[in-house]
């Protein structure tokens, strides 16, 4: 790497941080927020463990603790197809994001 491209990367770097607001680069989501984030992906039609694991931006052990929660909780279902695991949203799972955005809709 050529000695003036080290810095010319760097500040780019600095200068897309900055249009980013310091709180969004800060901040991390509650788990809430996650478990939404997974819910509603699910509800869009994307099954796969390693598809909901990119959407949600979760590592694989994070969607995997995510996963078994929400099986445990009986809000998503586990299914085989074709050889391999995908969720799905139960009805317990539809009511709890139904109510959820009913409640979101009364405090905005």
């Amino acid at each position: 790497m050529g000695a003036g491209l080290l810095p010319a990367l760097l500040g780019l770097r600095l200068m897309v941080l900055s249009l980013v607001p310091l709180t969004t680069v800060l901040q991390r989501r509650v788990p809430m927020q996650i478990i939404l984030s997974i819910m509603t992906t699910l509800e869009q039609g994307v099954n796969g463990k390693t598809h909901l694991m990119y959407r949600a931006n979760l590592d694989s052990r994070a969607i995997k603790r995510y996963l078994t929660f929400l099986l445990e909780k009986g809000l998503l279902q586990g299914q085989e197809n074709d050889g391999r695991l995908t969720y799905a949203l139960t009805d317990k799972g539809r009511e709890f994001l139904n109510r959820y955005r009913d409640l979101e809709g009364f405090f905005s």
